[in-house]
C-alpha cells in the first residue's frame, strides 16, 4: 500500500459506515505541490486579505500584486 491509506474493520453495513465516515470529515489546509481534485477556478479580485498578509500566498507559490 502506498500513500494514505486507511482499512476499516466492521460488522457494520457499508452504507451505514459511509454515512458515518462522511459525517466525521475534516477539512484540511491546502498545501503547497498538493494537487486538487477538481479543477479551481479563481477569478481576479480583491482577496479581503491586507498587504502585510501576503506572505500566505507567497508560501503558497503564488504570485501577487498589491
Amino acid at each position: 500500500m502506498r500513500n494514505k491509506v486507511g482499512l476499516i474493520f466492521s460488522e457494520t453495513s457499508v452504507h451505514e459506515l459511509k454515512t458515518v465516515i462522511e459525517a466525521n470529515k475534516v477539512d484540511a489546509v491546502a498545501r503547497p505541490g498538493t494537487i486538487a481534485p477538481l479543477n479551481v477556478s479563481i477569478p481576479p479580485g480583491p482577496t479581503g486579505l491586507d498587504p502585510s498578509q501576503i506572505g500566505f500566498f507567497h508560501a503558497l507559490s503564488i504570485t501577487t500584486k498589491i
